[in-house]
């Protein structure tokens, strides 16, 4: 089996900076200098495609056009799936068989299936591929410290990088479908990189996955406690909710300034990889009060203006991806919540305005091909 015809070389290194700016930032799996390794392999035809590194490097490739094609194009309308669905399937063409030994590679690679398969609506096809990347990790020890062994210095670092970029994963699709996660936190001994947000010779990236980790960390505290079945009392239930709003707090306090973002400012520019950020701390605000919405309901109304707030200066920036998963799920729940708080509640003009800009994004994602979205219109 051959790949697939590729775009032209520099095409190609724009598709890699374009879904490195949405999702590259918050899940560190492909760090450009090795995109552009592995390109150059693909272009020089030098990948040996009869063994499991070669496949795994084609499939890098070809996911990472087909993200780039998805967070891209803003106007896509077909029934065979979103922008880059070709270079996707292609990609699963060569993806190697789960019972092959494990690799970082492999992991990396299971983990940009199982956020494509996500996008797509395939929730069921989604928790199978992070399952197995998680298990693969897991067997490989990336949940632990293995700091004192005799290991190279880069290879822990890439590691650590490739666990916790997938623990966020795990995190946030486990939570959003309903499913378990699949590890707790005190079985992890891996530490978080250590890094100085005041230093400005920090990696942006770095600064970004930091930020986005401990929010996904701080979204498993909700779903184990505040999520199960187990029924609480009452006093346990605000316990809970209050130990994790000050966890909130302290992060929101911790934000290293070339991140933050003021929601209500009138001017400046947003980054895509902070807007990400920030959507999924306000995603966590909002999900850590919905058991107590009745006392809390007019915090609840103010997170999701907020998310809205954030939406709508995106979009008139084109910095939210049409066809992103997040992207529709963020919106969609806000504006559900802020709709059924107008039939509860009287009626506000911030409200209303909140509401209809979040109708307005659903919309422009509906009509320009965001197959979720329009199901649930």
């Amino acid at each position: 089996m051959n790949p697939p015809p590729l775009p032209p070389f520099e095409l190609c290194k724009e598709l890699y900076n374009t879904q490195h700016a949405y999702i590259g930032t918050i899940f560190a799996f492909l760090q450009p200098e090795d995109f552009l390794q592995r390109l150059r392999l693909v272009y020089n035809q030098e990948l040996d495609l009869t063994q499991r590194d070669g496949r795994l490097y084609l499939c890098q490739v070809l996911l990472v056009l087909a993200f780039g094609q998805m967070y891209s194009i803003n106007r896509w309308t077909s029934p065979d799936g979103p922008p880059g669905f070709d270079y996707f399937k292609a990609a699963l063409d060569f993806l190697p068989d789960i019972h092959e030994r494990s690799s970082l590679r492999f992991i990396e690679v299971l983990a940009c299936v199982t956020y494509y398969m996500q996008t797509l609506g395939r929730q069921d096809a989604a928790s199978t591929y992070i399952g197995v990347a998680m298990r693969m990790a897991l067997f490989m020890g990336l949940h632990q410290d293995v700091a004192g062994d005799d290991m190279d210095v880069e290879e822990n670092r890439q590691r650590r990088e490739v666990w916790w970029s997938l623990y966020s994963l795990d995190r946030i699709l486990s939570i959003k479908s309903g499913n378990l996660i699949t590890i707790r936190d005190e079985d992890i001994t891996t530490p978080f990189p250590k890094v100085d947000p005041r230093n400005p010779n920090v990696p942006w990236y770095m600064l970004v996955m930091l930020q986005y980790t401990e929010l996904s960390r701080i979204l498993g505290k909700i779903g184990l406690e505040l999520c199960r079945r187990r029924p609480k009392s009452t006093t346990t239930l605000l316990a809970s909710v209050q130990d994790i709003m000050n966890s909130l707090s302290s992060w929101a306090r911790s934000v290293p300034e070339r991140l933050r973002i003021d929601p209500n400012s009138t001017g400046g520019d947003f980054d895509g990889a902070a807007v990400s950020v920030y959507l999924l701390f306000y995603s966590c605000v909002a999900m850590n009060t919905r058991p107590i919405l009745l006392y809390l309901v007019q915090q609840r109304i103010d997170v999701k203006t907020s998310i809205i707030t954030i939406m709508e200066k995106a979009r008139k920036l084109n910095l939210i991806a049409t066809s992103g998963y997040l992207d529709g799920e963020y919106a969609f729940s806000a504006t559900l919540l802020l709709i059924m708080a107008n039939t509860s509640l009287p009626n506000s003009p911030s409200t209303d305005l909140s509401v209809n800009q979040g109708l307005g994004i659903l919309a422009s994602m509906a009509e320009r091909g965001n197959s979720n979205v329009t199901a649930r219109r």
